[in-house]
């Protein structure tokens, strides 16, 4: 068994190494490398159900316009939103959540108090009792871009997902609306959203991109949004902290 860091890359594997587990201490599994560490007779597992609670909190907090305290972050943060219509509050609000996850469904919990509407997109029908309990209505992707306030997204990056929101999905987005994304960067058409955001519709986004994920796109795609009025990008604080850094290892 072996356990790697965020931003390790599994590919630098020596083939002849015998492993029976390769442990992951971040949410997503790289398809492709799933792919290939199958293909050799080898587990791949990560630690999204340590993390999950703390991403759908930071989602949360992202979407009330309160950010953690995070040093030049979060003063970066706050001048990025000063320019943008703030939500002052989620009650009465129609929430959508993209990916009912652990991730997505913790952030459904943490709604459900606020008095907001959610709604969920999923290739996966959610529990009859989750449902339920939480007050979720399952709907097409489309049409929960299309009458969402604020749509956030929690799916893994895969061939399905190359990007999930590209510009035709932006463009059923309301004008004034909110995108919040901690899911892999890929997962958004950036160049896409930018272009998106100078029209209006939807009206600001609110990403967090680690540092390891950040690579993986480009970065005049990058700098478009990070001089954006009306978007702010944290780095990977969504999941950086002394005590996350404990429970991931805990839960591996």
């Amino acid at each position: 068994v072996i356990v790697l860091g965020p931003g390790a890359s599994i590919s630098a594997l020596p083939p002849e190494a015998k492993l029976r587990m390769v442990q992951l201490l971040e949410c997503a599994n790289p398809s492709a490398d799933a792919l290939t560490l199958r293909s050799r007779g080898i587990a791949l597992a990560n630690v999204s159900a340590a993390l999950a609670p703390a991403v759908a909190e930071f989602a949360v907090a992202l979407m009330l316009n309160a950010p953690r305290q995070a040093g030049a972050d979060r003063a970066a943060v706050v001048r990025a939103l000063s320019g943008a219509a703030p939500v002052t509050a989620l009650r009465g609000k129609t929430i959508g959540i993209i990916g009912l996850g652990r991730a997505g469904e913790s952030v459904a919990t943490r709604l459900k108090p606020l008095g907001a509407t959610v709604c969920y997109a999923d290739i996966r029908t959610a529990p009859q009792g989750l449902a339920a309990g939480l007050r979720l209505r399952r709907v097409t992707l489309d049409r929960l871009l299309a009458t969402s306030d604020i749509v956030t997204v929690h799916v893994p990056w895969g061939p399905t997902a190359s990007p999930l929101l590209a510009a035709r999905e932006l463009s059923l987005m309301a004008p004034g609306s909110t995108l919040v994304s901690t899911s892999d960067p890929r997962v958004v058409d950036l160049a896409a959203l930018a272009r998106a955001l100078s029209a209006g519709a939807p009206g600001r986004a609110a990403l967090d991109i680690s540092p390891s994920e950040s690579v993986a796109v480009a970065q005049e795609d990058l700098d478009r949004l990070a001089h954006a009025p009306n978007a702010v990008m944290t780095r990977g604080l969504a999941s950086a902290s002394t005590d996350l850094d404990a429970a991931a290892a805990d839960y591996a």
